[in-house]
């Protein structure tokens, strides 16, 4: 027993998404956000500071964990991204305080370390921090936790969508061909968790698998430098099964 199904190709789907990542993050919707940095080193949040602050974000910034309480107090902000081992104050102490006043029990904490220790992780966690994110912090997987935690919607570059359109169906059609089911597994898992380093990861495999990959890579590259993990995961389903 069988029947057919006509349903519609899935260029439509990527095309889309492709003309969204193409686009480069200007601002975002909604009222003006606050973040707190603190972190001893002030190139560390020099560098969290230069990703945050041309796109819209108030960044305010605090070299030790007793400031880092001063100034939440002071600032309010909407999210705080504190590193651990620091002077005076940890910021394992400092979020536990946090957590302590009815005031900032749900404020969005981020951990940030440059331990490669999953304990540390773990331990952030436990102190009361919503996420952890390694240094050097990378901007593709700050902005998405920011995303998700703040529920932002981007505003992007506007650009030449005719061009980029002929061109990128172009590109779709005449050259991209997709790896088989067994080789897209570990793609799909990374993106229905939302890993963008685990995604390009993935990606790049797959270019040094077979070079006719490359075209196919690259739209996924490119999906995940514009955060876009739900729109991979639904292209790379259509090719599971």
């Amino acid at each position: 027993f069988w029947f057919d199904l006509d349903l519609p190709e899935a260029t439509n789907l990527i095309e889309s998404a492709f003309l969204k990542s193409s686009q480069t993050v200007l601002s975002y919707q909604g009222e003006k956000r606050k973040v707190l940095i603190v972190d001893d080193r002030w190139e560390n949040r020099s560098v969290i500071s230069d990703m945050l602050e041309p796109i819209g974000f108030e960044v305010i910034e605090a070299g030790n964990g007793q400031e880092g309480l001063e100034k939440a107090c002071e600032c309010q902000p909407d999210v705080i991204i504190t590193d651990l081992a620091m002077p005076v104050m940890d910021g394992l102490e400092m979020t536990k305080q946090l957590r302590n006043s009815v005031t900032f029990n749900q404020t969005i904490i981020i951990a940030s370390s440059a331990s490669v220790f999953s304990g540390d992780r773990q331990k952030s966690l436990e102190a009361g921090c919503n996420d952890f994110i390694p240094k050097p912090v990378q901007s593709e997987e700050l902005l998405k936790q920011l995303r998700n935690y703040l529920e932002l919607e981007w505003i992007y570059e506007v650009q030449d969508e005719l061009t980029t359109q002929t061109h990128d169906t172009s590109v779709l059609k005449n050259e991209m061909v997709v790896p088989p089911a067994n080789e897209l597994t570990a793609l799909y898992k990374a993106a229905r968790s939302g890993y963008i380093l685990d995604i390009q990861e993935e990606a790049n495999r797959l270019k040094r698998l077979d070079s006719q990959y490359a075209a196919f890579a690259e739209k996924i590259i490119e999906l995940a430098q514009a955060f876009e993990d739900e729109a991979i995961a639904k292209l790379v389903s259509l090719y599971l099964s």
